[in-house]
């Protein structure tokens, strides 16, 4: 019996090494990520370059540039869809950055693409516009 005991002990040790091991990981590259994300900027053109936005981190957006041709060559529906369009391209852009930075911290199996799924969900994100 103390054998198994032993065996048994040694097995929980092994696994709580490992745990303890990946949260290691994770702790000492929580502020490099923090650093990582604060600093995050995707830029984003329109197909014919009349409109360029960046936006941070968690898709707000930083900064909007019309090409001073812009308003001659497209009407302001056509101006406005292309607005929201870069910023939609640059949102999707940035969610799969910070996913992938993430994805590289946290242990395999750490079940992110679920909490993303959930996340998205309650945000009413779906596949066409990401």
């Amino acid at each position: 019996m103390d054998r198994v005991d032993r065996e048994a002990n040694a097995g929980l040790r092994a696994r709580f090494d490992d745990v303890h091991a990946q949260y290691t990981k994770m702790r000492e590259g929580v502020k490099d990520l923090q650093d990582d994300l604060a600093a995050m900027e995707v830029r984003v053109a329109s197909p014919d370059g009349m409109v360029t936005v960046v936006v941070g981190p968690r898709g707000n957006l930083k900064s909007l540039t019309l090409d001073k041709r812009a308003y001659q060559q497209h009407p302001p529906e056509r101006l406005a869809a292309l607005i929201v369009q870069a910023c939609q391209r640059a949102e999707s852009a940035v969610a799969g950055a910070v996913q992938q930075r993430l994805g590289r911290m946290l242990p395999e199996g750490s079940g992110l693409d679920e909490v993303l799924r959930r996340h998205d969900q309650r945000m009413g994100y779906s596949d066409d516009k990401r």
